[in-house]
């Protein structure tokens, strides 16, 4: 009720832009859908909603991103441009120890991997990437992999690739 009774005070004098800090935060489902909706219209309006939020599922309804790491910039675009700027293939994998199989797939060239949920989310650089051949690397390496299967990119799935290319292209302190 907050976050709604701040959103109606703010839409008192009807402003051209909207700045709303986290506006989800802490709402139930069945208000965030309602709050959603309201920001659906004032954009249908040609109000300019400019939010910040963590939840990058939520930020993927918006028109444009910026995403942000270490207080700098690193890519503002629309959503689809962003998860279209993957190079290769998202795919997921459920092993039975999933924190033991990123670092090994992290020791390896032209692959990113990222715990997300039960599984692994692993960015290939390059499109036709062997997902097979890396599996049953995992497995002679005594890490079983339990499951595998190609998945669409998420906002999350690019931003965490960003940040991985970011700490690669680092300079190294002498």
């Amino acid at each position: 009720m907050k976050q709604k009774l701040g959103l109606a005070c703010a839409l008192i004098h009807i402003p051209e832009i909207l700045f709303l800090d986290e506006p989800t935060c802490g709402v139930d489902p069945v208000s965030r859908r309602d709050l959603w909706k309201i920001l659906y219209e004032l954009a249908r309006q040609g109000i300019t909603v400019f939010m910040s939020t963590v939840y990058l599922d939520e930020a993927e309804r918006c028109t444009r991103v910026g995403l942000m790491h270490g207080g700098r910039l690193m890519v503002c675009s629309p959503p689809h441009s962003i998860k279209a700027s993957l190079p290769g293939e998202v795919w997921e994998i459920r092993t039975e120890d999933n924190r033991i199989a990123r670092e090994r797939i992290r020791a390896l060239e032209g692959v990113t991997a990222d715990i997300v949920g039960d599984g692994l989310h692993l960015i290939f650089d390059r499109p036709g990437a062997d997902i097979d051949l890396l599996a049953s690397r995992l497995n002679r390496e005594g890490v079983r992999v339990l499951e595998r299967r190609k998945v669409t990119a998420s906002l999350e799935d690019a931003f965490m690739h960003l940040i991985h290319r970011e700490k690669e292209d680092a300079p190294v302190a002498a």
